[in-house]
């Protein structure tokens, strides 16, 4: 809840920890009240417009908001053909170092939107963005969405047990994970990741091959070759990402590329109930630590 409206672009703003109705999860015990027309996203913890012209989304990573907001340098966000339209310091709750950011990509054409808090142990990055020429049409509502979030469940959430358990060893390279700890597993909707490192003859990859190595993956489980590959830098490699559906399943594919170039594939299946945010939101907190860059 926003208690005090700031006047300034960088005036500070004061936010209450206070679930608003109707919000939907983004994951990670937060909390937002997403725009009227968007749906839930297939490949990333968010949710976004039929067109995917407008999103909202969650990145969770353990650098304090102090570094994070170094990101937003006027001088070296110019250099990458962006404008700091807004800089503010959050108060959330007892929490004291966050910030919200807004800025335009001349070159993408796009408005973005952060919030940044720390509860002292993870950082919570919760992102918008829209194009620039529909600002006027979403850019409140997006606004307002990063402003109303609730981060308020996560130790309730963390209490829980993990979605999938270790099942057992393939080989040297492979392990599998499956709901029941099981392999095959008995869970009802037959979900399973398959995490596999890769020899060192096939590990190195350049850009190009990293992406069609998720692509050629994803068409062997769905028989449909993917139109979008997802990136996301790593504080210590990338992690790129593709989900959908084949013939009565949901499909996850991941490679995580270590520092070193070692390369690991990851291959999430289940029946079409299985959820693929799910799947990605497991595979983020277990596998990898994710660093927005801008």
């Amino acid at each position: 809840m926003l208690l005090l409206p700031a006047c300034r672009d960088n005036a500070p703003l004061v936010l209450e920890p206070v679930r608003t109705e109707p919000s939907s999860h983004l994951g990670y015990g937060v909390w937002v009240s997403v725009p009227y027309g968007f749906r839930e996203a297939s490949s990333y913890n968010g949710f976004q417009n039929t067109a995917a012209t407008a999103s909202i989304s969650l990145q969770v990573n353990e650098i304090p908001p102090v570094a994070m907001k170094k990101n937003f340098d006027p001088e070296l966000l110019a250099r990458r053909k962006t404008e700091l339209l807004e800089m503010r310091p959050v108060y959330y709750g007892d929490f004291d170092s966050a910030f919200f950011a807004v800025v335009r990509d001349k070159r993408k054409r796009t408005i973005r939107y952060l919030l940044c808090v720390s509860d002292g142990t993870r950082t919570y990055n919760i992102k918008a963005f829209c194009f620039e020429d529909q600002a006027g049409l979403y850019g409140s509502a997006l606004k307002n969405a990063l402003l109303t979030a609730y981060i308020g469940e996560y130790e309730e959430e963390k209490e829980e047990k993990d979605p999938f358990q270790l099942a057992g060893v393939v080989d040297a390279q492979t392990i599998v994970f499956t709901r029941d700890g099981k392999f095959p597993t008995e869970a009802e909707d037959q979900a399973k990741l398959e995490i596999e490192r890769l020899d060192e003859s096939r590990s190195f990859l350049s850009r190009e091959e990293r992406y069609e190595l998720v692509r050629n993956e994803m068409e062997k489980l769905t028989q449909n070759r993917p139109q979008t590959v997802q990136h996301d830098p790593l504080k210590n490699g990338v992690f790129l990402y593709a989900s959908g559906y084949g013939e009565a399943q949901s499909v996850y594919v991941a490679l995580l590329v270590d520092a070193d170039g070692s390369s690991t594939v990851i291959r999430g299946t289940g029946t079409t109930s299985s959820s693929v945010s799910e799947i990605e939101e497991f595979v983020r907190a277990s596998f990898l630590k994710t660093v927005i860059k801008y």
